[in-house]
């Protein structure tokens, strides 16, 4: 990466490629809030951030 431009080698015989970028950022965070369900064992979060 060089700012936002990615750029990638080319590879004999491929027919497909993929670029995945994940920024990192900082942020100040509360502690997450869980969503246990009741019935089953589906399990979830919240996270809440104000970046900074």
């Amino acid at each position: 990466m060089a700012g936002d431009v990615a750029n990638i080698t080319p590879v004999a015989g491929a027919t497909q490629y993929q670029v995945v970028y994940f920024p990192e950022i900082s942020v100040f965070a509360d502690p997450p809030v869980e969503d246990k369900a009741e019935r089953g064992p589906s399990y979830g979060w919240t996270l809440i951030g104000e970046e900074i």
